[in-house]
């Protein structure tokens, strides 16, 4: 299958995306739809990537979390995990397509 324009790929994402700003959250599984529904146009690793953070992007949600280190628990700060999911992209089923 040939690739979808960036409209073609926003509207294809539309409803998940309406989704996560009802909720004011996502999960793995909302991303793994994300994905599924990407299945078969050819696209990249990298350019799935890239769909799923301006998807995240135009739903607004961020997701903030506790920076844990080592240091002194005084000196623990707020750190935004919104994309942290990318890091591991490959843990997701069917992300690498064999054409």
């Amino acid at each position: 299958m040939k690739k979808l324009s960036a409209k073609q790929i926003e509207d294809k994402l539309k409803v998940i995306e309406d989704g996560i700003k009802l909720k004011k959250d996502f999960t793995r599984h909302d991303i793994q739809s994300a994905l599924d529904m990407l299945r078969g146009y050819e696209y990249t690793i990298e350019e799935k990537k890239k769909q799923l953070r301006e998807m995240i992007l135009r739903s607004g949600v961020k997701k903030i979390g506790i920076k844990t280190s080592y240091a002194p628990r005084e000196e623990l700060t707020e750190e935004d995990k919104t994309f942290r999911f990318l890091d591991d992209i490959l843990s997701y089923r069917g992300v690498i397509e064999e054409y």
